[in-house]
């Protein structure tokens, strides 16, 4: 199906609705979404126009509401869990069907379509001469409220939106029942589905608990790998080429577990895992050279862009879903960072009380402790993200609002620094290896931001900043580019020189095409999807050069 902006326009209306219910997550849209697409395709296949098929399609999914009431019978304890914290989620309409505090209409008020509105509203009302009789219609899950505002049908006068009164998903009455709580959502107490919540929060408490159960499996598993690793190795150059492989089996599998993942991906991913592999271990490296330290470098980079394609889940679906995984790796790297902070705490307070006790704890800590819980611990953040993530939805928008003002200082303050240093040639290169660290922190930056942006809100001031951002951190690495060729010309090349000159052309590349579009973006020239798939479009080109470095650098440079 050929892209089409006004229907691409509508389908992003329809996921943002969608992704407004408490129980639906982005996997649950995404396969909402495939679902929908298939079907303009087929009606659009016999002759409507696209905004026909797009109505119609809408029709057959459902509408929001009853597709909610399904995805919680589905998902109980991911109900359970917005159930039980659903005051911190703090981003949903209250009562009154306003938005709340993020500036999002939720399901519960009258207007959660946005621009989807005339379309559910009036347009879907004139589809009965598709297969629809005139007249008025049985209830068939969320039925209309008072006046016909509400339900998922159209009501008496025709008005079929998703108001209060008709947001008792599933309930088959014209009103919220008492039990469904203030906003009538009915999600636990509609009838055929009427359970009490305490049944409901012990299932829900049973199937967290087989989640956590598989999950510390996993993680335990890639503890247990690592320590065999590390038992058999060391911590020499072999182990520094292989820890990645010694948990990426694991963090693959507990991808393919949370979201199904079709043989067709993860058969070539597993093959190009085993192959990077052996050409890492049988590779004749010199001791101490610089082509394994590369090496060892980036083959995380490649196992990581090969473990986001088992994420997608499907070839076709890696274009779309990529954005979630960026998102997914900055939660991660948040909740990691989190779990070792916390566990340097308490190792710190045992090894005092070792130390005073005169106890030896260098064996367990070196031997077991930080082989094993340091990779259990990324299979167990990796978890949290997924479990809590109705929680850290709002947490992603606000990091990006905090850390970007102050990462464009941070740049503004440098960049002088940096053109005054002198001849740029004789910059020190730790001093340019910190300023690639901060290049890279930025692009990280500005990749999460857009990955917890809402698509469709209008360009503010927080746009600006980050196209401000942007163009200091192109001038910083315009600056780094310039003494990395002063030094390669003084000195000539090696692989350190190389991989550190092209790492930052494509930084420059990126932020050069971010700017672009987010100057697009907020002059209102383009969508701000556009810049959303300049940057999921440009993440494969860092994996494969990843991967030339790995794989094409040591035998370029004598293994040396």
């Amino acid at each position: 199906m050929t892209a089409n902006p006004a229907l691409e326009a509508q389908i992003d209306r329809w996921r943002q609705a969608q992704g407004r219910a408490r129980v639906i997550v982005d996997d649950d849209v995404a396969e909402l979404e495939d679902h929908l697409r298939a079907q303009i395709a087929d009606l659009e296949a016999v002759g409507l126009d696209s905004d026909e098929a797009f109505l119609v399609a809408v029709k057959r999914l459902g509408r929001a509401d009853a597709i909610t009431h399904e995805f919680a019978q589905e998902h109980s304890e991911r109900l359970w869990l917005q159930l039980t914290l659903g005051g911190a989620t703090g981003g949903r309409a209250g009562p009154d069907g306003r938005a709340g505090p993020d500036g999002r209409a939720g399901l519960d008020g009258p207007g959660e379509l946005g621009g989807l509105d005339a379309a559910a509203s009036a347009g879907l009302g004139g589809l009965r001469g598709f297969g629809e009789p005139d007249g008025p219609r049985p209830s068939t899950g969320a039925g209309a409220g008072p006046g016909g505002k509400g339900g998922s049908g159209a009501g008496p006068g025709g008005k079929g939106g998703l108001g209060r009164a008709g947001a008792a998903a599933g309930a088959g009455r014209s009103e919220p029942s008492p039990e469904s709580g203030a906003n009538g959502a009915g999600l636990v107490s509609a009838p055929g589905a009427r359970t009490s919540r305490a049944t409901g929060g012990a299932a829900a408490l049973r199937g967290i608990g087989q989640d956590l159960a598989l999950v510390l499996a996993l993680a335990g598993g890639a503890g247990v790998t690592v320590w065999g690793m590390k038992t058999l190795l060391g911590y020499g150059a072999a182990f520094g080429l292989n820890v990645g492989f010694a948990v990426w089996p694991w963090l693959i599998a507990y991808f393919a577990w949370r979201r199904p993942t079709a043989r067709a991906v993860l058969i070539p991913v597993a093959g190009a895992g085993v192959i990077l592999a052996l050409a890492v271990n049988l590779f004749p490296f010199a001791p101490g050279g610089s082509t394994e330290t590369l090496t060892a470098l980036h083959v995380p980079i490649v196992l990581w862009g090969l473990g986001g394609i088992v994420y997608c889940g499907r070839w076709e679906l890696v274009k779309r879903r990529l954005i979630d995984f960026v998102r997914f790796s900055g939660e991660l790297a948040i909740y990691y960072a989190l779990i070792g902070l916390g566990g340097g705490v308490l190792l710190g307070l045992m090894v005092t009380a070792l130390q005073n006790l005169g106890y030896n704890y260098e064996w367990a800590l070196d031997g077991w402790i930080l082989p094993v819980c340091m990779p259990a611990a990324l299979l167990v953040a990796a978890w949290l993200v997924e479990a809590k993530q109705g929680l850290i939805e709002n947490m992603a928008p606000v990091l990006t609002k905090i850390f970007t003002p102050l990462t464009l200082a941070m740049l503004v303050a440098l960049l002088p620094v940096l053109v005054s240093a002198g001849d740029l040639a004789y910059i020190d290169r730790d001093e340019l290896i910190v300023f690639d660290a901060i290049l890279m922190l930025v692009v990280a930056l500005v990749l999460f931001a857009a990955s917890a942006r809402e698509r469709l809100a209008p360009p503010g001031l927080f746009d600006w900043l980050q196209f401000a951002l942007v163009v200091c951190a192109l001038a910083v690495d315009s600056v780094v580019l310039a003494a990395m060729l002063g030094r390669i010309a003084e000195w000539g090349t090696s692989p350190n020189k190389l991989a550190a000159l092209g790492l930052n052309v494509l930084l420059a590349g990126q932020l050069i095409g971010a700017g672009w579009f987010a100057a697009r973006f907020g002059l209102r020239r383009s969508p701000f999807v556009a810049l959303e798939r300049w940057h999921t479009g440009y993440l494969p080109v860092y994996c494969v050069w990843a991967a030339a470095v790995a794989l094409a650098f040591p035998p370029v440079f004598g293994f040396g």
